[in-house]
C-alpha cells in the first residue's frame, strides 16, 4: 500500500531515482518492465510513496547507465538508514549560524531566555557542534530574515536546503537552488565570529538579560 505521506529522505530518493531514469533517456514504462512492475507502482517508487530493495536499486542503476557507485551506495543509504539519522553510534556534525537578533529575541520571560542561551551554550561544547553569531554591526550581511537547514554529505547533488516560511517548510534539491543556498551559507559564515568569539557574546547576552 502507498505511502500517504513519505518523508523528506523517501521523497529525495524516488526524486533522484527519476532524475536518473530522464538522463538515461527511459521512459517509466522501459523502467518498470526492466524491475519487473508496473507504471503505476514505478510513479509511486519516484514519489517516495514506496519503497524499493537495494537489489532493485542497484540494478536500475545498472540499467540507467550510472557508474557513479557514491551516488548509489548514498541512494541505497537514503533507503536503509533513514531510521538511524538520529540513533546511530558516530555523532552527526552540526554547524548553527544564529544572527544576534535571534539571541536577544524573547518568546517567554527572562528566566526561560537565560534558559535557551545557557543550552545553546551547552550543546556548543559538543565535539560535532559548531555555534558562530552574526552580530548586528556586521557590514553586508543580508538575508538574516531566513531561516534554513542546510543538509550536506559526501555527495553534494543529494544535499537538500529546507527554507521555513510562514505557511510551512519547503524542501529545496534543484542544483541551482543548492548553489544559491550554499552561497549564502557561505556569506554568513564569512559574517560571523569564531567560536571562542561567538561562545563569549552568548554569555554576555545572558548577563544583559
Amino acid at each position: 500500500m502507498p505511502r500517504s505521506q513519505p518523508t523528506a529522505r523517501q521523497r529525495r530518493l524516488g526524486t533522484e531515482l527519476r532524475k536518473m531514469r530522464d538522463a538515461a533517456g527511459v521512459t517509466a514504462r522501459r523502467a518498470a518492465e526492466l524491475i519487473g512492475t508496473n507504471p503505476i507502482q514505478m510513479s509511486q517508487v519516484e514519489a517516495g510513496k514506496a519503497g524499493i530493495s537495494e537489489a532493485r536499486l542497484r540494478y536500475m542503476a545498472s540499467q540507467y547507465a550510472c557508474f557513479d557507485t557514491a551516488l548509489i551506495d548514498a541512494l541505497v543509504s537514503f533507503r536503509v538508514r533513514r531510521r538511524e539519522v538520529l540513533s546511530h553510534g558516530s555523532a552527526i556534525a552540526f554547524s548553527a549560524l544564529i544572527h544576534e537578533s535571534v539571541l536577544r529575541t524573547r518568546v517567554a520571560d527572562r528566566k526561560v531566555a537565560r534558559e535557551q542561551l545557557a543550552f545553546v551554550l551547552e550543546q556548543s561544547e559538543r565535539p560535532n557542534v559548531t555555534v558562530r553569531v552574526i552580530p548586528f554591526d556586521v557590514d553586508g550581511f543580508g538575508g538574516a530574515g531566513n531561516s534554513m537547514l542546510y543538509v550536506g554529505g559526501p555527495v553534494p547533488k543529494l544535499d537538500t536546503a529546507q527554507i521555513d516560511a510562514m505557511h510551512g517548510s519547503f524542501w529545496m534539491d534543484a542544483e541551482s537552488e543548492l548553489t544559491r543556498y550554499r552561497a549564502l551559507l557561505d556569506k554568513a559564515e564569512a559574517s560571523s565570529l569564531a567560536v571562542g568569539a561567538s561562545r563569549d557574546f552568548i554569555h554576555r547576552i545572558a548577563q544583559e538579560i
